[in-house]
């Protein structure tokens, strides 16, 4: 059995990713805080993924994420 290897996905200039949510399409979603983004991740042809700032909150946090069945994607801020 092989250990389970690690890669990076996203390289910001966020201090931290604060949550993690997931929709039925494959795409992650990340909520940082320093300025309060939240990036949907989405994996590219070439297997790497591709990042995209979906919301940029007046508020310093995104402390949490819920995708809902239908898609839509709520962030709780700080």
């Amino acid at each position: 059995v092989e250990p389970p290897a690690a890669e990076s996905v996203l390289d910001s200039n966020q201090m931290n990713v604060l949550c993690l949510a997931a929709d039925g399409e494959g795409r992650v979603y990340a909520g940082t805080d320093t300025d309060g983004l939240v990036y949907r991740l989405t994996r590219g042809d070439g297997g790497a993924y591709d990042a995209f700032v979906l919301y940029d909150a007046p508020e310093p946090e995104i402390g949490a994420l819920y995708v809902s069945d239908d898609g839509l994607v709520y962030a709780g801020t700080a």
